[in-house]
């Protein structure tokens, strides 16, 4: 959380720079963050078309690629060594002389979704998704489709496509990991 004086902005890096400017960031001596999320390994497998698949190790990804976020005060004037920062070629707003804040809020919901590193792990099983049989009612526990319970097509051991009613409108949705009860 940011002192007194200090506002969340929201720095653009240029693609694939996320982590340099992550850490220069943290050189200078500011508070930034920068929200990853763990991508489990997965094991070799099969394309639809016979040709293998390699494994995949677990590994960060950026939940934001090309965003990061920093907290400053635009009245102090050492904010301007970021846009030294190799990688970096602005803040999000309108006028780059002045960057505009975000509100604190925003980046507090997304820092409690995280642990102290700034990393998104994924959710803890639930359900073996082998287990969830079709036609059962389910409930999804996470992400953007929260809250929202269907019914079940079919299930995989990584995977359960959904029939979500929401709006008035049927969606269908197939969801990985374990994110239904």
């Amino acid at each position: 959380m940011p002192g007194a004086g200090l506002r969340w902005h929201v720095l653009v890096t240029q693609r694939g720079a996320d982590t340099q400017v992550a850490t220069a960031v943290r050189d200078l001596g500011f508070a930034g963050f920068y929200l990853q999320r763990l991508i489990p390994e997965r094991a070799a497998r099969k394309r639809s078309d016979g040709r293998p698949m390699p494994p995949t190790p677990e590994h960060l990804s950026p939940v934001l690629p090309g965003y990061q976020f920093v907290a400053f005060d635009v009245a102090d004037p050492s904010w301007r060594a970021i846009t030294q920062i190799r990688s970096f070629p602005r803040f999000l707003g309108l006028h780059p002389e002045r960057p505009t804040p975000i509100p604190d809020a925003a980046v507090e919901a997304l820092m409690a979704q995280a642990d102290e590193a700034g990393v998104i792990q994924p959710p803890a099983p639930a359900l073996p998704l082998s287990r969830v049989q079709t036609g059962a009612e389910v409930r999804i526990v996470n992400g953007l489709y929260a809250d929202l319970a269907g019914i079940c097509r079919w299930s995989s051991k990584r995977r359960v496509e959904i029939v979500l009613t929401t709006l008035g409108l049927r969606v269908q949705v197939a969801r990985e990991f374990v994110e239904v009860v």
